[in-house]
């Protein structure tokens, strides 16, 4: 039988912002086991314990991905910078000059992901030569695709960012072929990356996990805003299907391309991250998902799957 990790005395924000605290209960919810908060911001770290490994965590997760037994279960924990603070103050490890995301994502450093046992290494491709390089001390950020950000406030004091315009206004085939497309042929998207990937391969136990391309509904409602969005999906539809299929374009050239420079190096590829429902139900019927959405999705990701230069691969 496959041991289990322990994650003891480790309490997070339930009733926190999903962005600061749910995607990393929700790690933590598969990975170990969890207390109650007394307060809904309250982070406490007191004991991490894992039964003692056999295998390197590329060795684990290989086998784990394969449905072969590993030593242990694997483990990964995605974080955003609120939480992240507040593991690495109660890991005891020293302060940590973040740079997060747009959506506040925030990739761990080598130390905490030791400390915390974790299996994955998350990497990936550079942004373009066209886009500028966003820092969370910016107070409104444009990226690649035309989308518009604005700094907001959180309930706790925090820092944010919310899609405050979008570039698609008019549901039209025309809108489409006008836009300003994203070249994902960039070489700057790619200079160097396969160097630094051969180095973290050749120098760390741990399995490298990349997201290359991006999210292509999701985009979508970036781009045409999500209650018009969701109003053209019912009428609209192949306006919809035509966008979705450019961005599906794009980002399966990121993807391929990607690989071509670094997927030898890689054990994990997650394709997208894509949201259709919210804790009350659906964004859309199913019908509407296997019509409209699915045919372009199963392209993009078969098309990452025949690429002969990695072995696993797991889809969000």
């Amino acid at each position: 039988m496959v041991s289990q990790p322990s994650v003891q005395g480790l309490r997070g924000g339930v009733g926190s912002p999903p962005a600061q605290g749910g995607r990393f209960l929700r790690s933590c919810l598969v990975t170990g086991s969890l207390t109650v908060p007394r307060t809904a911001n309250e982070y406490s770290i007191t004991e991490v314990t894992v039964p003692k490994d056999t295998l390197t965590s590329r060795e684990r997760v290989r086998l784990a991905l394969n449905h072969q037994e590993p030593d242990r279960v694997p483990i990964d924990i995605t974080y955003t910078s609120v939480p992240y603070t507040d593991v690495r103050r109660q890991l005891r490890l020293p302060p940590e000059s973040l740079q997060p995301d747009v959506w506040d994502r925030v990739k761990p450093s080598l130390d905490a992901i030791e400390r915390l046992h974790c299996d994955l290494l998350w990497v990936g491709v550079k942004g373009p030569s066209t886009r500028k390089a966003f820092s969370f001390d910016l107070d409104e950020y444009t990226d690649e695709w035309g989308v518009h950000f604005r700094k907001v406030k959180r309930v706790d004091g925090s820092d944010q960012f919310e899609i405050h315009e979008w570039p698609l206004r008019e549901p039209s085939l025309k809108a489409i072929e006008a836009f300003p497309w994203p070249d994902p042929m960039d070489p700057a998207r790619y200079a160097g990356v396969a160097d630094q990937m051969k180095h973290l391969y050749e120098t760390t136990p741990y399995a490298l996990c990349a997201r290359l391309g991006d999210n292509i509904w999701e985009q979508a409602n970036y781009l045409a805003g999500q209650a018009d969005w969701l109003m053209y999906v019912a009428t609209a539809p192949e306006f919809c299907v035509a966008l979705m299929q450019k961005i599906a374009s794009i980002q399966k050239a990121i993807y391929l391309e990607g690989l071509r420079h670094i997927g030898k190096y890689l054990s994990v590829i997650r394709l997208g991250g894509e949201d259709f429902g919210t804790q009350a139900g659906l964004l859309i019927s199913p019908r509407m998902f296997r019509t409209l959405v699915k045919p372009i999705l199963k392209d993009v990701y078969t098309a990452v799957k025949e690429r002969p230069t990695w072995a696993t691969m797991t889809a969000s």
